[in-house]
């Protein structure tokens, strides 16, 4: 039996953070923690875009208290409109991390798989050589696998130029689930947490409509939460091929009489799903995901203090010579480099990024 806690949040944050822990990891005593938030873009809290940083802070302090030995909080942005570190501090969780953030794109190993779509993902290595990963998803509709729960929040294990080379790769709704669960089962979280102190429906998971709703789930079995997120949407779990696809993988259940859950089910009033089907669907769209994918970073020598940290390219496609030179024949356009330049000296090409968003957005 699968146990999903659904709260609101009529006490205050930290006491219900500890009520997760007590029940899912009531001890943490010497382990190395990787915290995965949901770092999209930067826009603040109450633009329903990103986990909100009173969670982090809450989930930083928990961990502390079960006697963490290491912290790590860190996130891949889904885009390319700023390195990891600026994206957190825009949205409020830099300063939530209390000095553990950390770019987890800084060091990418690349780990081999069994899919139709992929051989190899560029996994970060904080994520493997984690003890137990504490997910931290916010609750949004998604037109790709309808919430952004456990298991979607885990396409941020990937570095926002591999994000879109994913999406054009497995072009179309089963295809990116497929590739989604082959990559979620690299490192399954051992606990997530979705946080719905702002929800966002209607499109996802940029540019739907936000309200506040309050409550927090929560969860060891992911295919548990995100069926139990999706039925507080007044759908029926069972119709999402990401689910039961997760099912027949052994990861989890979604059966309502399988799912203890520990507090009050109620729909979310008014929940309006996602009104169109998505950008995945189109061959124009796949085109643009492809241009996407192809950018390659540009290096801004003004900015540049030689620190050396972009000599962590995955594929070693860097190197300093007073500044950065990119060798863009080994460049796979990951952009892991711009993730965690500390001086923003490497970057996407100006407004192509964002033209290409736009475009494919606006289908």
């Amino acid at each position: 039996m699968s146990k999903v806690l659904v709260s609101k949040l009529n006490e205050d944050i930290p006491q219900q953070m500890a009520r997760i822990f007590d029940e899912f990891a009531p001890t943490l005593a010497g382990k190395k923690v990787l915290i995965k938030p949901n770092i999209l873009c930067p826009t603040p809290p109450e633009e329903g875009n990103t986990t909100h940083p009173d969670v982090v802070r809450a989930a930083v302090r928990e961990c502390k208290a079960r006697g963490a030995a290491d912290i790590k909080v860190g996130d891949c942005p889904g885009g390319l409109e700023g390195n990891s570190r600026k994206v957190a501090r825009l949205s409020g969780i830099l300063e939530a991390c209390e000095g553990y953030f950390y770019p987890i794109a800084r060091r990418l190993t690349n780990v081999p798989v069994t899919s139709r779509w992929v051989d190899s993902f560029y996994i970060p290595e904080a994520l493997l050589e984690a003890d137990f990963v504490l997910n931290l998803a916010h609750l949004k509709v998604t037109v790709q696998t309808t919430v952004t729960g456990a298991i979607k929040n885990c396409y941020g294990y990937q570095p926002g130029g591999l994000k879109a080379q994913g999406h054009f790769k497995a072009l179309g709704k089963r295809r990116f689930s497929d590739m989604l669960l082959t990559l979620f089962s690299v490192r399954p979280p051992d606990l997530t947490i979705l946080e719905g102190i702002y929800i966002m429906d209607t499109l996802g998971p940029r540019g739907g409509r936000v309200r506040p709703w309050g409550g927090l789930l929560a969860s060891n079995d992911p295919v548990a939460l995100d069926a139990t997120a999706i039925r507080l949407m007044g759908q029926d779990p069972a119709g999402e091929y990401t689910l039961t696809a997760a099912v027949e993988r052994g990861l989890g259940t979604l059966a309502q009489e399988e799912i203890q859950v520990i507090g009050h089910l109620d729909p979310i009033p008014d929940f309006r799903m996602p009104e169109k089907g998505g950008f995945y669907a189109t061959a124009e769209a796949g085109k643009l995901l492809q241009q996407m994918g192809e950018l390659k970073p540009v290096v801004y020598r003004e900015k540049c203090s030689p620190c050396q940290e972009c000599t962590y390219c995955p594929v070693g496609a860097i190197q300093v010579n007073g500044y950065p030179v990119i060798d863009e024949e080994k460049c796979i356009s990951c952009f892991a480099c711009a993730d965690f330049c500390p001086t923003e000296a490497i970057q996407a090409p100006p407004g192509e990024f964002e033209r290409l968003m736009k475009q494919i957005f606006q289908m």
